[in-house]
């Protein structure tokens, strides 16, 4: 049989998950926020993101917080 990623994952330790979700969340905000050093010159880069990020916290605020109520 072959064993994904996923089942390989799913059958880890608990610490182990949770060491590799930490890791992974660290790299991706690090590549994001390098974007801030590496296309300082690209402006509309920078205010899409903060658009992206602005309704990704509205979705997330809404979603959790508010239609559950």
């Amino acid at each position: 049989p072959t064993t994904t990623t996923t089942t390989m994952l799913r059958d880890a330790d608990p610490l182990t998950q949770a060491l590799l979700g930490t890791l992974f969340t660290w790299a991706v905000t690090a590549l994001g926020s390098a974007l801030v050093f590496f296309i300082s010159d690209a402006r509309w880069l920078l205010d899409g993101s903060l658009g992206f990020a602005a309704g990704v916290m509205l979705a997330a605020s809404f979603f959790s917080l508010l239609a559950p109520a």
